[in-house]
């Protein structure tokens, strides 16, 4: 059962005979809202590339794009994880070698 036809490409809301269901195309590229055997569905498209909500198959989903970098929430929860990780191992070594010199400090005070 198919609802609409997008550039000449059978857009169905559930697959039939194998066949795709999508919800819009962008630049003649198909555009669905889950994945189906193992392929992608996607929310929108910039620059030509993919941009989806969720990660499936360990592959990136992103929200938006700036300067054609893919700016994805779980990339930035790594990147602050590893921020605070040297944060916290840069001040704990800085605060070992204070509390070493605080006797020596003390002393000469």
């Amino acid at each position: 059962m198919y609802l609409r036809i997008y550039s000449g490409l059978w857009c169905c809301q559930r697959i039939y005979s194998g066949l795709w269901c999508c919800q819009r195309i962008y630049s003649g590229l198909w555009c669905c809202q889950r994945i189906y055997s193992g392929l992608w569905c996607c929310q929108r498209i910039y620059s030509g590339l993919w941009c989806c909500q969720r990660i499936y198959s360990g592959l990136w989903c992103c929200l938006r794009i700036y300067s054609g970098l893919w700016c994805c929430q779980l990339a930035l929860f790594l990147f602050v994880w590893a921020l605070s990780l040297f944060l916290t191992s840069f001040f704990s070594v800085h605060s070992k070698r204070g509390s070493t010199l605080d006797p020596l400090f003390f002393h000469l005070w």
